[in-house]
């Protein structure tokens, strides 16, 4: 699958923080406190930008392929391309910049 570019403010991230836990598709252990740790990645595309409420122009999104960002556990949808894992989100669900 080749996936072009996500619609309006979605941005698409590749979760970095778990390879170590997963085998593939398969989670390999679990450790304490798994289910409520933020996890970080890499901004693999951005969409457009969301429309303005007034005018027809498009606010600016303000990540930027390539930015490494926090991605909350629970947020967006997960997607798997040539078996690597992303994650598909909304830019104002991401918790910030990571240095």
């Amino acid at each position: 699958m080749k996936f072009r570019i996500p619609f309006e403010d979605r941005v698409l991230v590749k979760i970095d923080a778990l390879e170590e836990f997963y085998d593939g598709d398969n989670l390999l252990k679990c450790p304490d406190g798994w289910q409520g740790m933020p996890m970080s990645g890499t901004v693999a595309a951005t969409g457009p930008g969301r429309w303005a409420r007034k005018g027809a122009r498009r606010m600016p999104m303000e990540v930027r392929k390539g930015d490494r960002v926090g991605v909350p556990w629970r947020g967006g949808k997960e997607i798997t391309i040539n078996g690597e894992m992303y994650r598909e989100l909304p830019e104002t669900d991401l918790f910030g910049f990571i240095e």
